[in-house]
């Protein structure tokens, strides 16, 4: 059986056990033998793999689609649900999707985020306070890089974090979707989105600063903005600010807790942002980005013709040695971290990259400053990673120091 049939039943290929950051002997074998090979997914549909530096580039800014409703999309798994609806703007083109994103873009600036780092910092002390004043013992997903980021876009969005446990507990029966069936998938959106449109509702009334407020007053404004979309943006914005962000503190935290020279790193301010340019590099959490091709175009010298379905691996471009030196190493001291391509690139770039930014590099000092020693309680291959998701995850991570 060759190295692309395998992955017919093993899609995304498993990290290796014990080495949870490392890239799948899959992935190396298919690209070993071929720059752009093409592969069958779990669905019985062939499409390119697209994994070095620059090719990545070259699609995620060229002429490929990430709208799911054209054919040729590559699904990745039998029976998953298409998110193109839920996915609101993120799942649009050209001039749709800008026309929408720059609808929450304001939000998201450095100046806006500058304003925000307060409220952060002081979460995440609150939340290590409860840390160090229990047995030092904890799940570190539960006590801190869960609620962390759910205070944080709850502030941002205006949505009450007192409905947390609600909105978790259907984040996550979305983040499983690739293992559940569609109509539970489907369940969970239709009551996300019926609770954000009773909020919606409540902003009309009562407005506020926040983005949902500002949403409201915007679609209410502007005939060309379709109403649905106003629900599936703030759903797209809630469960993305919560699940990546909570993903990378805690396998961050795993991975800084056994990387001593990054540890001591972090105790200079100033080289703690290159960090988290190394630590988003190094996780590459983000396991695949599908696209199809809208026209003819070479991807690294090999013709992709229009309609062809393409999935870009981020982790193989993150570790390509040839961008990246000693790629399976986490170095705090990377002069080139910043150019990883974990949060994506060209228009469809993560809109929350600089608020990953800001979380991370507070929440990563904050905590390697209370708790050096910090580490794992158990084995690394005993933790129970969510391999089959489109986010690399961790549910539990217990910790000791």
């Amino acid at each position: 059986m060759s190295a692309a049939d395998q992955l017919l039943h093993r899609f995304p290929a498993p990290r290796p056990p014990g080495r949870p950051f490392a890239v799948p002997e899959e992935y190396r074998r298919l690209f070993a033998q071929r720059r752009v090979p093409e592969v069958v997914l779990p669905v019985g549909r062939k499409a390119l793999l697209v994994g070095r530096y620059d090719d990545v580039r070259t699609v995620l800014s060229g002429p490929f689609s990430a709208d799911g409703r054209n054919p040729g999309f590559p699904t990745a798994r039998p029976g998953a649900p298409s998110t193109s609806a839920t996915l609101s703007f993120f799942r649009m083109d050209g001039a749709e999707h800008r026309r929408y994103r720059t609808k929450v873009t304001a939000h998201f600036t450095v100046a806006r985020l500058a304003a925000l780092e307060p409220v952060v910092r002081a979460a995440v002390d609150e939340l290590l306070d409860g840390l160090a004043g229990k047995p030092r013992t904890a799940d570190l997903v539960q006590r801190l890089a869960l609620p962390l980021p759910s205070m944080v876009i709850c502030q941002i969005l205006g949505v009450p974090y007192a409905d947390r446990q609600y909105f978790h507990r259907l984040i996550d029966v979305m983040a499983r979707a690739p293992e559940m069936n569609p109509e539970t998938y489907r369940a969970a959106v239709g009551e996300l989105r019926s609770y954000i449109e009773r909020l919606a509702g409540d902003k009309r009334a009562d407005p506020g600063d926040d983005l949902l407020s500002d949403l409201v007053r915007a679609f209410d404004a502007d005939p060309l903005l379709d109403p649905p979309q106003l629900a599936a943006m703030v759903l797209l914005l809630l469960v993305a600010g919560q699940e990546t962000t909570t993903s990378m503190i805690a396998l961050g935290a795993l991975a800084l807790s056994s990387t001593p020279e990054a540890r001591s790193a972090l105790e200079d301010p100033t080289a703690v942002p290159n960090v988290v340019e190394e630590v988003l590099r190094h996780l590459s959490i983000a396991q695949w980005m599908p696209r199809v091709a809208t026209e003819d175009v070479l991807v690294g010298g090999a013709p992709v013709r229009a309609g062809t379905g393409v999935v870009v691996l981020p982790m193989i471009a993150n570790h390509d040695p040839e961008v990246f030196p000693d790629p399976e190493r986490l170095d705090p001291a990377r002069a080139n971290a910043h150019r990883h391509l974990a949060c994506g690139f060209g228009p469809h770039q993560c809109l929350g990259l600089q608020l990953a930014r800001l979380e991370l590099r507070v929440v990563y000092e904050a905590l390697f400053r209370r708790f050096p020693d910090l580490r794992p309680a158990v084995a690394v291959d005993r933790l129970p990673f969510r391999q089959n998701s489109a986010f690399f995850s961790v549910d539990s991570l217990p910790v000791e120091w």
